[in-house]
């Protein structure tokens, strides 16, 4: 047997090992316990400070289910972890163009999501189901809806499962963490929506080998969609639907300008490649001895 077959059965066993310790907490925190506690919290403190504090309890409990098989991934592989990784520094205008054709594209493949959607007569399941009608909401559903899963997910998916992945083919680690990304969400929409945001954030992990721009791809999309449900729940129409398809017609036009900054930062980058680090290929002197 090949010493990288070997490797990857073992890197594959570990990634098992880490999602099945996710399955269990999964279930158990948020399917049984948090449950249970919402139901004692709002009965012993009223409705609204108890819907409070189970909402706090429930963003750190979705934390834990995500950052417990990740550390216990890590703990695995301790002794084969590689020290010597490369690491990439995006400059902040580069991060902020990134930031922005990535929410572009992923809101692409949630209308497609939606196309789909209407398609098959299913119900759309991308957005919050539920939408802040107060402040303290608002803040709350940004915690729970954008902060948390920006946090854990990406920490989980693309810095433990794909970076663990990316010694055995950059495609295959992008696309095989992208679809247990989309499995994860465990809904039949939200898996093919999931999906296609994997492989955005996976390919861009994988160029960059930044968390941070990840989790702030990941966060600002779900805020977005924190916003859209707070637009249509606390104004009224048609001034909503003007607001809403303007905040979208605004993320897609500046996604645009920022895929053509990147595509052509990459061309002249490789043009650069080609033709010399200073880009003139450079000739020996004539009367050089």
């Amino acid at each position: 047997m090949y010493q990288n077959d070997s490797d990857f059965k073992k890197t594959a066993l570990r990634i098992g090992a880490s999602l099945l310790l996710f399955i269990v907490f999964f279930y158990t925190l948020i399917g049984a316990f948090y449950p249970l506690f919402e139901e004692i919290l709002i009965e012993g403190l009223g409705d609204s400070v108890g819907n409070t504090a189970s909402q706090i309890i429930y963003g750190f409990s979705y934390l834990a289910v995500f950052m417990i098989p990740a550390f216990f991934y890590n703990f695995l592989s301790r002794k084969n972890s590689d020290k010597t990784e490369t690491k990439y520094l995006l400059s902040f205008p580069d991060t902020v163009v990134t930031v922005i054709a990535a929410i572009s594209i992923i809101f692409a493949s949630a209308y497609i999501n939606s196309w789909l959607a209407t398609i098959f007569s299913l119900a759309d399941g991308i957005m919050p189901e539920d939408t802040p009608t107060t402040l303290v909401g608002f803040l709350l559903l940004t915690f729970t809806i954008a902060i948390v899963p920006a946090v854990c997910e990406e920490f989980l998916f693309r810095r433990t499962i794909l970076r663990a992945l990316l010694p055995y083919g950059e495609g295959f680690a992008i696309i095989s963490s992208a679809i247990m990304f989309g499995i994860m969400h465990q809904h039949i929409l939200q898996v093919f929506y999931a999906t296609m945001a994997g492989i955005v954030l996976g390919f861009i992990y994988a160029k960059t080998r930044s968390y941070l721009c990840v989790f702030l791809i990941h966060f600002t999309n779900n805020l977005i969609s924190v916003i859209q449900g707070a637009i249509s729940t606390n104004i009224t129409e048609p001034y909503a639907s003007f607001i809403s398809v303007s905040l979208t017609a605004t993320v897609f036009v500046l996604g645009a300008i920022s895929l053509v900054i990147l595509i052509l930062k990459e061309k002249n980058k490789k043009d650069v490649y080609d033709t010399g680090s200073f880009e003139k290929i450079l000739l020996p002197d004539e009367n050089h001895i």
